[in-house]
C-alpha cells in the first residue's frame, strides 16, 4: 500500500506511518501542500477543512490513500482559557473521506494570548513565549505541556487511528 501525507513535518509523516503500519504493509512519504486555511485555524470547521484540503491536494492515482492533518484551536467554554487544541486527520481514497480526531488539550495562556492578540501560529508563539526553537518539528506544544510524556507524533497518530477505523472496520459501517 502506498500513502502520501500532505506535509513534510517528520512528526506527521511518522504518525501516519506508525498508524498505517498497525494494519497494513505501507510505504509512506510526505509532500508539502497548502492547507487552504489560515496558518492558525481557530474553529473546528477550519481545522477539518484544512485536513481535507491537504488530503485532496496531496492525492494522486499512484497512491492508495492520501492523508491530511491539521491542528488548530476550537472554542471549548469549559476550559479555563476557553480553547482546546486538536488534530484532525482526513484520509482520502480519491472518492471518499475518512475523518478522525485526536485528543485535545489546553495551551498555556502565554501561548494562547500571542495567538489571539498577535495572530501568531501556535508553534511560533510557543517558541517566542518559552524560548524554544522549532518546537513544531520536535516535541510539539503537547510535549512541552506534558513534560515529554506525550510525544507529538503519538498525539497526531491518535487522529490517524480514528480516521482509519472506518477503513479497517468497514463491515461495521456498511
Amino acid at each position: 500500500m502506498k500513502v502520501i501525507v500532505g506535509s513534510t513535518n517528520p512528526n506527521k509523516v511518522r504518525a501516519v506511518k506508525d498508524a498505517f503500519s498497525k494494519y497494513f504493509e505501507a510505504s509512506v512519504q510526505g509532500t508539502e501542500v497548502d492547507s487552504g486555511v489560515s496558518k492558525q485555524p481557530l474553529s473546528m470547521k477550519e481545522i477539518v477543512q484544512g485536513a481535507k484540503n491537504r488530503a485532496m491536494k496531496a492525492y494522486s492515482k499512484e497512491f492508495d490513500y492520501s492523508v491530511g492533518l491539521e491542528a488548530g484551536l476550537f472554542v471549548f467554554p469549559e476550559a479555563k482559557t476557553h480553547y482546546l487544541d486538536v488534530t484532525c486527520c482526513a484520509i482520502f481514497d480519491g472518492k471518499d473521506f475518512f475523518i478522525g480526531l485526536g485528543p485535545a488539550f489546553e495551551y498555556p495562556d502565554k501561548i494562547l494570548q500571542k495567538i489571539l492578540t498577535e495572530g501568531k501560529e501556535a508553534s511560533d508563539a510557543a517558541d517566542e513565549a518559552f524560548g524554544s526553537t522549532n518546537i513544531k518539528h520536535k516535541e510539539g506544544i503537547v510535549g512541552m505541556v506534558t513534560k515529554g510524556r506525550v510525544k507529538r507524533n503519538e498525539f497526531v497518530e491518535a487522529s490517524v487511528m480514528m480516521a482509519l477505523s472506518r477503513i479497517v472496520s468497514k463491515e461495521l459501517y456498511d
